[in-house]
């Protein structure tokens, strides 16, 4: 038997801390910074389904994508903040 876990979330503030961290460009810490932020701005997102995907899962100002653990089709439309840290990775993005 398994205990009960406890969810424990961030305040506001550590969200903006983390946001605003200085990190060195590129490093692992700054790729590991911003899959948990595209995580914490998609709602959630599992970091398994945001390392698996691909280009072609935006439409638009939307991600398009299938979870990976109960396959269910998923429609998130893409936050500022989120389109901000995926233009650092692809250079065809938009910069806003």
């Amino acid at each position: 038997m398994f205990p009960e876990s406890i969810k424990i979330s961030l305040s506001i503030e550590e969200v903006k801390e983390m946001e605003d961290a200085e990190l060195p460009k590129g490093s692992s810490l700054d790729h590991a910074r911003n899959i948990w932020l595209l995580s914490f701005y998609f709602v959630g997102m599992r970091s398994s389904d945001l390392l698996r995907w691909k280009w072609s899962y935006i439409n638009k100002d939307r991600l398009i994508y299938k979870m990976g653990k109960n396959k269910k089709a998923g429609s998130l439309k893409i936050p500022l903040k989120a389109s901000r840290i995926l233009s650092n990775y692809n250079s065809k993005t938009e910069k806003k």
